[in-house]
């Protein structure tokens, strides 16, 4: 396996974090857009894209992610699929926190 396949297949499972629909849509674009960031010889996500993908997808997931999300200077609209927003509604997401 070459080093940029071997990349392309660890980017691939971080983006597996995110919400299938989403994925549907973004997942190509995403990964072009990662694989045209990365250095030449690296192998494996650096740890600030891998925190930040990651983050970023459970973010959508718990429905707490506003307009879209931005990997290398790049922005990707988001939206909710339903699974994601039953566990928004279950934990309140949207509510205006009392007090």
């Amino acid at each position: 396996m070459t080093g940029s396949a071997g990349l392309e297949r660890r980017y691939g499972r971080l983006l597996a974090c995110y919400p299938r629909a989403f994925l549907r849509e973004h997942e190509q674009e995403i990964l072009a857009v990662l694989m045209a960031g990365a250095d030449e010889s690296q192998q494996r996500p650096r740890l600030g894209e891998a925190v930040n993908l990651i983050k970023h997808a459970l973010w959508m997931r718990l429905g707490l992610s506003r307009g879209g999300i931005m990997i290398n200077e790049r922005t990707f609209p988001i939206s909710v699929d339903p699974p994601s927003r039953t566990i928004m509604t279950a934990f309140g997401a949207g509510r205006k926190a009392r007090g």
